[in-house]
């Protein structure tokens, strides 16, 4: 069991979740309400609903991953090894998070109602950083030696962000989709 490795596959969910966060500042946060709000059409999901989809999700995930570091720092068990993608997580994904999941017409889920547009981004600026705060003490207890190397919980934990980071990148590019369409307002 390689704790190194855990670790470094920490230190690249931390990376990823970073440029998420980078990614999103950059395109939204100059967008007033009427562009976050904009839909190309009445069955696909405006950025709002795309950043307020990805806050409600990240809001859960904080606190069950907290908990699980929490659990891994003190269950000491070890497991096989460093967490991986598997082959099936692709998959999985895409199960997860459908394709017509964005449409509110004929999908199965509705999209999330938008109360204030313009807190969308700060708030996911602020969840996102809980998240890697959550990334951080769960890189720490996989070094300092409390947990045996490669924890079962800790290998769920870079799991579920390894899950979570392609979510994310997958709804950050239907928002940046949405801005790409003709008709969208632009100043």
């Amino acid at each position: 069991i390689d704790a190194d490795r855990t670790t470094a596959d920490l230190r690249f969910c931390h990376e990823q979740f970073e440029s998420i966060r980078s990614d999103l500042k950059d395109f939204a946060s100059g967008l007033r309400s009427i562009q976050l709000e904009w839909h190309p059409e009445e069955s696909v999901w405006s950025i709002a609903q795309c950043v307020e989809h990805l806050n409600n999700a990240t809001e859960n995930d904080v606190a069950r991953l907290s908990g699980l570091v929490v659990l891994a720092r003190a269950a000491r068990r070890s497991s096989i090894g460093p967490y991986r993608c598997r082959r099936d997580t692709p998959v999985l994904i895409m199960h997860e998070s459908p394709r017509h999941s964005l449409t509110t017409a004929t999908g199965i889920r509705s999209a999330p109602f938008v109360d204030d547009p313009a807190k969308l981004v700060p708030r996911f600026l602020v969840l996102n950083g809980q998240l890697l705060g959550v990334i951080a003490t769960a890189a720490r207890v996989a070094a300092d030696g409390t947990s045996a190397s490669g924890n079962v919980l800790l290998d769920l934990v870079g799991h579920v962000l390894q899950l979570n980071a392609l979510h994310h990148w997958r709804f950050i590019l239907q928002a940046r989709r949405v801005m790409e369409r003709p008709g969208f307002p632009r100043s």
